[in-house]
């Protein structure tokens, strides 16, 4: 599956023909441009909706201190994390009091394990390559359900048509709870994969 196979997907079902990667260079054409505008948002709707199973990476992190009043140690959030699924300190213990900004955390911990739901080999879109396989084991149906949510989001610029935008949305709801009922991760299923490829 590729890129240009997903895009394709959302512009058959608004009703206007697939693009070739030539095609998408033309970036006054209304539906390229509808496309660029909304195709990365799409994925990180669908991604940050739900802890998919194929996708969690794990990463340990080492905190810098803040504040040695309060004993606070800062920490980045991986790039490539778009939903943090869960948090443990060094002993093993899951963290609950964490402190989110922007795309740092705050903790009293010095060393944290994060769990989260990667981007990784899925974002950012490079557009001269949307015609290479996306090298990610993306879970069964998200394809369909990032093309549903890509062309729910461009119908009415392309065709005005607001009965076809609403129709496509209650389709991309529909296919986006079947996939999170699909996936393993609700009922404790797979664990997560290192970039090794060893379980965690």
């Amino acid at each position: 599956m590729t890129h240009l196979d997903i895009i394709n997907r959302a512009l058959v079902a608004v009703g206007t023909n697939p693009m070739t990667l030539t095609g998408l260079e033309d970036n006054k054409d209304n539906e390229v441009s509808s496309v660029k505008a909304f195709y990365e948002s799409c994925w990180r709707d669908v991604l940050s909706s739900h802890p998919w199973s194929e996708l969690l990476g794990e990463e340990m992190l080492t905190g810098t201190l803040t504040d040695t009043d309060s004993i606070e140690y800062v920490f980045d959030i991986p790039e490539s994390s778009i939903r943090i699924v869960s948090i443990y300190n060094a002993y093993g213990v899951e963290v609950p009091n964490i402190r989110k900004r922007g795309r740092y955390l705050y903790s009293k911990y010095d060393e944290l394990t994060i769990t989260f739901v990667t981007t990784e080999n899925i974002l950012p879109v490079e557009y001269d390559y949307v015609d290479y396989e996306i090298q990610a084991d993306i879970p069964p149906s998200l394809d369909e359900v990032v093309s549903l949510r890509l062309a729910s989001q461009i119908v009415f610029r392309i065709s005005q048509n607001q009965d076809l935008q609403t129709h496509l949305h209650n389709r991309y709801i529909v296919a986006l709870q079947n996939a999170k009922m699909n996936d393993m991760q609700g009922s404790g299923g797979q664990e997560p994969w290192t970039s090794a490829g060893y379980a965690l």
